[in-house]
């Protein structure tokens, strides 16, 4: 069996793990779909002792994958959202008058120079936030928000940015009006309510909140809220399109803080993974259309100064390896984004519409496991690599990657074990790698999220 196979054999048992133990329910032919995640991604920080901000970009961060029904696997990542997404959604619907051909050549042109402008807005937007973030933690700015800092003047690149996309997307709405279509005047609302919920210079109830401008707090800045309570000082904030159901996932989460305050890991669950050679994605039944998309690979390790990992299951047979799956709790956490989102029903879709827009998926419910870790045994040659690998991934300071968690070896090279939500142990003798979780508190791991299609009223021919 190759490589690519077996990889894929023991992500798609894994992804049947999570699917059944979590409860997800997919209709054949419904608008549901189970994803996995790529790389493990830490669900919002939570509890009393965390300020609000933290939890509110956790959640948004989430809310905000970008899902393709044509994929099992998303990456998870904060640029290209779902938000960014619907934007294009709303720019590439087929209006229903007749525009002519001068005027659709104007509209396809003038979507070309958005794409252009939204790219540099993200590059700006991002350079402004990572400098407002530094600013204040240095005690360089007392502003209380990012906006706030940029109408300072500390921004004026962000700023040219924001009036060039601005300008643009006031053009194809002026193009829009001039098809004279029946949907002119509710895309330009629905357009309306994403930028209210993009709007930098304060609260919009219901349409976006505040969070934390400089990230998810570490395992030691956890620690310092614990440990200062309520007195801990707000972070730098920024505001993100709202997305509701942090209330249910605090519960799940502070439900899990006694077992963190004890330092001897003892998951109340266990469940040997049951890997399949002969399935195939298809077999499993998450609900995509197709099963494109690369599962990347089950484990893998890598120095921190080199340029390229390592994939340590390039010599891995099935019947090398075993995995057994450690965890106290699995739960399905819904969430739900704010006013700011519309009925994609209504529209209809131009044929030269981007894939990303045609195969879209909403996140409406998170997959949060606790306490979550693995003992994989290995055989033949893939023991004898992962030895080798094991030993000098450590030695440099590299990380080992389990289902998408990365996790720090350690080493003169290492990155910092606070931001390492596992730890890893290598047994040569009995050929098994265990990786047990960090125990932090306030924190639960997403390794799946379910995905409602985004449903359409069709797609209209494709443009020659």
């Amino acid at each position: 069996m190759s490589a690519d196979k077996t990889t894929e054999a023991i992500w798609l048992a894994y992804g049947q793990f999570v699917k059944e133990k979590a409860g997800v329910q997919i209709t054949e032919g419904g608008d549901a779909a189970f994803f996995l995640a790529s790389k493990a991604q830490k669900g919002p920080p939570a509890g009393s002792i965390v300020p609000e901000p933290y939890g509110n970009l956790g959640i948004f961060n989430i809310g905000n994958n970008l899902l393709s029904t044509a994929d099992v696997f998303y990456n998870p990542s904060s640029q290209n959202g779902y938000v960014d997404a619907l934007e294009t959604f709303l720019t590439n619907v087929d209006l229903g008058g007749s525009p002519g051909e001068g005027l659709d050549t104007a509209i396809v042109n003038a979507l070309k120079d958005k794409n252009a402008a939204d790219e540099w807005l993200k590059r700006e937007k991002q350079k402004a936030k990572d400098t407002y973030v530094s600013d204040y933690a240095d005690g360089f700015t007392k502003d209380p928000n990012l906006y706030d800092w940029i109408l300072d003047g500390k921004a004026p690149g962000y700023i040219t940015a924001e009036n060039n996309a601005t300008n643009i997307a006031s053009r194809i709405e002026q193009l829009q009006f001039q098809v004279d279509g029946p949907l002119a005047t509710k895309i330009s609302k629905d357009k309306a309510n994403i930028k209210k919920a993009q709007d930098q210079s304060g609260l919009k109830k219901g349409f976006n909140m505040e969070a934390a401008a400089g990230g998810l707090p570490s395992a030691a800045e956890m620690k310092r809220f614990q440990q200062a309570g309520n007195d801990d000082p707000k972070p730098a904030v920024y505001y993100v399109p709202q997305y509701t159901g942090l209330d249910e996932y605090k519960k799940f989460v502070v439900a899990a803080e006694t077992k963190v305050a004890s330092t001897t890991w003892k998951p109340a669950q266990s469940y040997d993974l049951k890997i399949d050679k002969n399935k195939k994605v298809e077999d499993y039944k998450f609900g995509q259309t197709s099963g494109d998309g690369s599962v990347g690979f089950a484990f893998g390790a890598s120095a921190n100064h080199s340029k390229t990992s390592t994939d340590s299951s390039s010599q891995v047979e099935t019947e090398d390896v075993s995995v057994k799956i450690l965890y106290d709790d699995i739960r399905l956490v819904a969430i739900n984004p704010g006013q700011w989102h519309f009925n994609t029903k209504a529209y209809r879709l131009r044929g030269d519409a981007p894939k990303e827009v045609k195969t879209l998926a909403r996140v409406s419910q998170l997959v949060v496991v606790t306490g979550l870790g693995y003992e994989i045994t290995l055989g033949g040659t893939a023991a004898t690599k992962v030895d080798s690998l094991y030993k000098q991934a450590t030695q440099a300071g590299g990380d080992l990657r389990v289902f998408g968690i990365p996790i720090s070896l350690g080493g003169s090279g290492s990155n910092t074990t606070e931001t390492s939500s596992h730890r890893s142990s290598w047994d040569a003798a009995s050929k098994t790698l265990t990786i047990k979780p960090a125990l932090e508190v306030g924190y639960a791991t997403v390794v799946g999220v379910v995905g409602e299609k985004v449903q359409t009223a069709g797609a209209a021919p494709a443009t020659e």
